[in-house]
């Protein structure tokens, strides 16, 4: 088996080109909205952005990236989890920056996180248990499938997970 190394960072502006050939198709959850200039937004707002565009990494090349928005004070939503697929680390890419991202979440004190995916809950529920967030309901958001989770604000994430190099 080959050790593949990767890491996990937040996006930067001069990222947003390299995001995007993630994307062939847009974000369609940014519906109405110019891919290019809604990554731009998420990237460049004002600090403290409430915003985050995670990438991964491997031999300097961006492989991955998912983006975890603020909808208000207490909801956020995860979505465009993309990771390119020729990867050799691509199962260990998805994972890793799915949970980074709802790790930050929890640590930024969302009490609902709206996940924007086709998987069914049971698919997720366990993984986002272990990071304290509990299954609510499966919806249909602007003709996009979404699945919701509350915080569990009794509970601490069994691993919390850094944003840090990662090998597999």
């Amino acid at each position: 088996m080959m050790l593949c190394m990767f890491s996990v960072r937040v996006a930067k502006a001069a990222d947003r080109h390299n995001i995007l050939s993630l994307y062939p198709h847009g974000l369609t959850q940014a519906a109405g909205t110019d891919t290019l200039h809604f990554i731009s937004q998420l990237i460049n707002a004002p600090d403290p952005n409430p915003n985050r565009i995670l990438i991964a990494e491997m031999d300097d090349r961006l492989i991955g990236c998912v983006i975890l928005s603020k909808a208000d004070s207490n909801v956020a939503h995860l979505f465009g989890l993309c990771v390119e697929s020729k990867s050799e680390a691509r199962d260990a890419v998805l994972k890793r920056l799915g949970e980074t991202a709802v790790a930050d979440a929890w640590e930024a004190g969302y009490l609902k996180l709206v996940i924007h995916t086709d998987h069914p809950p049971e698919k997720l529920s366990g993984t986002l248990h272990q990071l304290s967030f509990e299954f609510s309901r499966e919806a249909w958001l602007d003709g996009t499938h979404v699945l919701e989770f509350y915080q569990d604000i009794y509970h601490r994430p069994d691993s919390p997970v850094d944003v840090d190099n990662t090998s597999v």
